[in-house]
């Protein structure tokens, strides 16, 4: 009986161990290493233009129905810090197609881009996934969208944007 509860605790401390590694593997990328698909709807998605920029990135398709319930708080996320420089683009990852999409963006308000797929070195198996890049395009977080710390760490980073621009008009205005 205590052998099987300790290799219960060994397998769960190895999970736990490889999850933690996978984040602090999924750490170290940058959002230069994603490719986006075409833009579908909304701006042009160009990563250079994203450099700076705090982006959110949702990977989600018309076939999951929690994703298209998630499009609706995205769209909120959106309209709640894109004035403080934070981009959203929705990736939708079956390639369905503008006369699928247009609809269901339309009905759940969504002015974010959509660009038709992206490919990234994180390994994407659940919809919906969310990838946040900080100001430096480095991946601050990773997984589900409804996870508490999802609009918390989209809300601490913005707040990062507002200093780093103080800052350089501060510098500006010495120079």
């Amino acid at each position: 009986m205590n052998s099987k509860i300790l290799w219960v605790f060994l397998t769960i401390g190895i999970l736990v161990g490889v999850a933690r590694g996978d984040d602090k593997q999924a750490r170290k990328h940058r959002l230069s290493e994603w490719k986006f698909g075409e833009t579908l709807f909304g701006n042009r998605v160009v990563p250079t233009k994203l450099d700076g920029r705090v982006v959110v990135l949702e990977y989600w398709g018309v076939g999951c129905s929690s994703c298209l319930k998630g499009l609706g708080s995205l769209a909120v996320i959106d309209e709640k810090f894109r004035d403080q420089g934070v981009v959203v683009i929705g990736a939708e990852v079956y390639h369905s197609g503008r006369e699928k999409i247009g609809g269901l963006l339309k009905e759940q308000k969504v002015n974010f881009s959509i660009t038709d797929g992206v490919t990234g070195p994180i390994s994407v198996s659940d919809l919906p996934y969310a990838v946040v890049f900080g100001t430096d395009g480095r991946v601050i977080y990773h997984g589900h969208p409804n996870h508490e710390k999802f609009e918390a760490v989209i809300g601490k980073a913005a707040g990062e944007i507002k200093i780093s621009r103080k800052r350089l008009r501060s510098r500006k205005r010495k120079i």
